[in-house]
């Protein structure tokens, strides 16, 4: 289950229309990026994100691993919402629980 409270109050949808583009492996890492974990938990929740430089698009999206929470800024368009995204779930990633310290190895999943 994912709450959305970020599609009913900030521009009509531009995250589930940049979801449904990507792979199997990119929503794989955006699960990672959100909750540190490959597989869904049982509920993510995604909010609107205030950016701190007044200017959205300059701003990456936050996740909240703990919480199971995506902050998401109040980008100008699809393309940029993707780009940031894009950028933060393949760069962003040094909280990860399919991460095993004690063998410094990343657990696999069927996505790679």
């Amino acid at each position: 289950c994912i709450r959305d409270r970020y599609q009913r109050r900030v521009h009509g949808g531009y995250f589930w229309q940049v979801v449904e583009g990507m792979s199997d492996s990119e929503r794989s890492r955006l699960l990672q990026f959100c909750t540190g974990r490959s597989r869904l938990p049982a509920r993510i929740e995604i909010l609107a994100h205030a950016s701190a430089t007044g200017d959205p698009d300059a701003t990456l999206p936050v996740a909240h691993t703990c919480m199971f929470q995506l902050e998401l800024p109040d980008y100008s368009c699809p393309e940029v919402l993707r780009e940031r995204l894009t950028y933060a779930i393949f760069n962003c990633d040094a909280i990860d629980t399919d991460y095993n310290p004690a063998s410094g190895e990343w657990a696999e999943d069927e996505y790679g």
